[in-house]
């Protein structure tokens, strides 16, 4: 028989770390994580932002950022340069998420630049 799996969405590693994974023990753990590689992390988070507003209003995403101790929702996305979001998407590794599923996020530019990183890979 496989592992039972747990799906998280805007989760971050603290979360896994500290919560999920105790409270999981041994199943596999699939974390979504918005990726967005932009040379202008301060102008693509507000843009995002502004999009993505609405996941705010749930109080069940909303819990997960308080969980994370982040001031905002948007705070879980991961906004950066390819070596920025390379490391933070290790952080996730290294909190015991077994699988990460980068939804690609931002302008064709910024999406194709997440492609390429993952292409060149993530480690």
């Amino acid at each position: 028989m496989d592992s039972p799996t747990t799906i998280l969405a805007w989760t971050g590693p603290r979360t896994i770390e500290e919560h999920v994974r105790p409270t999981i023990g041994d199943a596999l753990i699939s974390a979504t994580v918005w990726v967005c590689v932009s040379d202008d992390p301060d102008g693509a988070r507000i843009r995002l932002g502004e999009l993505l507003a609405g996941y705010g209003t749930l109080p069940s995403y909303r819990a997960m950022a308080t969980r994370e101790r982040v001031a905002d929702m948007m705070d879980l996305l991961v906004i950066d340069n390819p070596d920025q979001v390379r490391a933070e998407l290790a952080r996730y590794a290294a909190a015991s998420a077994d699988e990460i599923a980068i939804i690609l996020q931002g302008t064709r530019a910024e999406r194709e630049a997440g492609r390429a990183m993952i292409e060149e890979g993530l480690a």
